[in-house]
């Protein structure tokens, strides 16, 4: 995959700083003023992608949960809402650093910063979901929460082939702390490759879908989840992964006993039990 080469940048005279010169020497002069002065307007390509939100019917910032025990209420809500532009991520970034930290999922990988992309990214759905009433050939563990996000990004002319790239952040660490890890963690069996889908999967490398949830294991239960998503240019001789802009999105879920309970629920071994005090699952 070939990268991206950025056209060089050009100096352009405002038409109200019009001038002649008849000497090479009289140009510099006159160049290094108006740099001096401000006058002069640096271009490049481009500036950073456009980001189109959904339709009113294909968005929905919340809702409650059902399957919850007696005693239970909750909602998933989407944060941020609506996503929120990202800017490359440079050295020394969150990114940056976990895409360092989880290089044995994809070994002799390195990222780098690259520039600003100038197409158009569609945000074709983005929807809080509560799984427990969704039909799936493949049942999950219920109840459930979590998001639904279908995306699409038109390049503008000149950019290279692109692919996406994900970091998930969760407070699933200790006490609730906070957890990063490029997306999928760990890679799926037989992947040894940074971008989030794989070539054997046959995605379209400018269509983003996903859908990912939490079990609600005890109550309360409160559970952040956010994405950070690129496009990227991946060379597959280099090893190199250099990182465009992209997009956060994300959902929390929030699950309190309603008023007169006292108990505090766990959910396990598939039914909901009842504890005076929180248990690690």
């Amino acid at each position: 995959m070939k990268a991206h080469n950025q056209q060089p940048l050009l100096p352009v005279r405002p038409a109200s700083c019009a001038y002649q010169t008849t000497s090479s020497w009289l140009r510099s002069l006159i160049t290094w003023v108006a740099v001096a002065c401000g006058l002069l307007v640096w271009s490049s390509t481009w500036a950073n992608i456009t980001i189109n939100g959904p339709a009113a019917a294909n968005h929905l910032n919340t809702i409650a949960l059902t399957q919850l025990p007696p005693g239970a209420s909750g909602s998933v809500t989407l944060n941020p809402d609506p996503v929120t532009y990202l800017a490359p991520p440079v050295a020394g970034s969150a990114f940056m650093n976990t895409f360092a930290a989880d290089v044995a999922q994809y070994p002799g990988w390195t990222a780098v910063s690259g520039a600003a992309l100038g197409g158009t990214l569609t945000i074709n759905s983005y929807l809080a979901r509560d799984y427990g009433t969704r039909n799936s050939a493949t049942p999950k563990s219920v109840p459930r929460g979590g998001a639904d996000m279908n995306a699409t990004y038109a390049p503008a002319n000149g950019e290279p082939t692109l692919r996406w790239i994900q970091m998930f952040t969760d407070n699933t660490g200790p006490g609730g702390a906070m957890v990063m890890h490029i997306d999928p963690f760990p890679n799926d069996v037989g992947d040894t490759l940074p971008f989030y889908y794989t070539a054997a999967e046959g995605i379209d490398n400018l269509t983003f879908d996903d859908h990912p949830s939490d079990a609600v294991t005890s109550v309360p239960f409160n559970r952040t989840v956010t994405f950070q998503t690129y496009e990227a240019s991946f060379n597959d001789t280099t090893m190199v992964a250099t990182i465009r802009d992209g997009f956060s999105w994300g959902y929390n879920i929030v699950v309190v006993p309603e008023p007169g309970s006292l108990s505090l629920l766990v959910l396990a071994g598939g039914g909901f039990l009842l504890a005076r005090r929180y248990r690690a699952p």
